[in-house]
């Protein structure tokens, strides 16, 4: 059996990784093996999902997580989101800590797990049902894609997915750390962005790593959230009545700004 990942600089790359979202390195290695490889300059993995190698990691990582290798039902899915979003709007105040934390070490899992919670407001089951349903997770390999996909991206073009948001926020990973008190960074940041006569995506990616400066790879997360939460209000965007989903096919002028989900693609659009 062939593995990947098993040059130095593709061992130290995953170490570094494990230890900014503060998981153990046997849980992240075998998860990120089973999609990228790190040996050369990067790349997908090329596995036979068949083969010895990929289920081999993919057992190891559903005996770490103890999780389930498929998705429940659609229905149930959705009952549980709903309950674990009824949960999260209850401990609001600790998430937001946890949330400016993560932004600070660049710990782009509980980012994610912020923005999704957010990406969600107004969620109902009807609604839940209608999001996309990613062509992997009909697969044996779906649950794991997820998993990797968050903490690979933090989410950032993912989160029309059912199966990414219900991994996000129902298959918690077990984050090891002590969250120390981080001052509220939006505020100056925010204050920053107010006094700007003129500040386009770009600037806005810029500014905010002055806050950041450990989260370069999931500024577009950090920003997606500021925006569902509010904390970033785009002119002529409100959405405090709005399920974002359904909004997934309005777009911008500025082709590049459709990069980002609504409402933050629309920054550049302001007056």
């Amino acid at each position: 059996m062939t593995r990947i990942n098993q040059s130095k600089k593709a061992i130290n790359r995953i170490r570094k990784i494990a230890e900014q979202i503060s998981l153990k390195y046997e849980i992240v290695f075998p998860l990120i093996s089973l999609f990228w490889n790190y040996d050369g300059e990067g790349s997908w993995a090329e596995h036979d999902k068949n083969g010895d190698e990929f289920i081999s990691l993919s057992n190891e990582v559903i005996s770490s997580l103890k999780i389930s290798s498929t998705f429940p039902p659609k229905d149930t899915i959705a009952e549980q989101l709903l309950h674990e979003l009824k949960t999260r709007e209850a401990n609001q105040d600790t998430a937001y800590k946890r949330f400016l934390y993560a932004s600070v070490v660049g710990n782009g899992c509980i980012v994610s797990e912020f923005a999704t919670t957010y990406y969600l407001r107004n969620a109902t089951h009807s609604r839940l049902l209608s999001m996309d349903w990613s062509k992997k997770s009909d697969t044996a390999e779906g649950v794991l894609w997820t998993l990797f996909l968050k903490l690979f991206r933090a989410g950032c073009v993912d989160r029309n997915n059912l199966d990414y948001v219900f991994a996000d926020l129902c298959l918690p990973l077990p984050h090891e750390f002590e969250m120390s008190q981080v001052d509220d960074w939006t505020i100056p940041f925010m204050k920053d962005v107010n006094s700007s006569a003129k500040i386009s995506l770009t600037d806005l990616k810029k500014l905010l790593l002055k806050y950041v400066p450990n989260s370069k790879k999931i500024v577009q997360p950090i920003l997606e959230a500021l925006s569902y939460s509010e904390i970033l209000n785009i002119e002529g965007h409100p959405i405090g009545n709005v399920f974002l989903f359904d909004k997934r096919y309005e777009l911008a002028s500025h082709y590049h700004s459709n990069e980002y989900h609504y409402p933050l693609r629309f920054w550049n659009e302001r007056k």
